[in-house]
């Protein structure tokens, strides 16, 4: 069986290790990028079966690669969101079919472990 395909959108890269760690070991293949340019490029070609998205981010914002997600051709995968960013910013997400939106700060990595899981099985 193929391991679950995870593309952690995130500008820090301390998040990036720490999600990348917690999701290799329950399996997951991971991909990562920095902005939200970088990880339209990397949804084309890495093909996930779901995305971990920051919202706050240079050049596309993550709301901004959702929406260009979502208006698209692509295949519409899971998107869960972990950002710092303020609660209209968070509502926007979710109006744009984010699947959870959590908060950075109060997030724990195996509540987002768990989260991610959960979209994929209902996906």
């Amino acid at each position: 069986m193929d391991r679950t395909k995870l593309l952690i959108i995130d500008d820090d890269p301390i998040i990036r290790r720490i999600y990348r760690d917690h999701f290799r070991a329950v399996g997951f293949e991971i991909a990562e990028a920095a902005d939200g340019d970088e990880g339209l490029s990397a949804f084309d070609t890495f093909l996930p079966h779901v995305v971990l998205l920051d919202l706050k981010m240079p050049k596309l914002d993550g709301l901004g690669w959702l929406r260009e997600l979502r208006g698209s051709k692509r295949k519409q995968v899971p998107v869960v969101v972990l950002t710092s960013a303020e609660r209209v910013q968070q509502s926007a997400a979710r109006d744009a079919d984010a699947i959870y939106v959590m908060r950075k700060d109060s997030a724990e990595p195996r509540v987002v472990v768990e989260a991610v899981l959960t979209a994929v099985e209902t996906a």
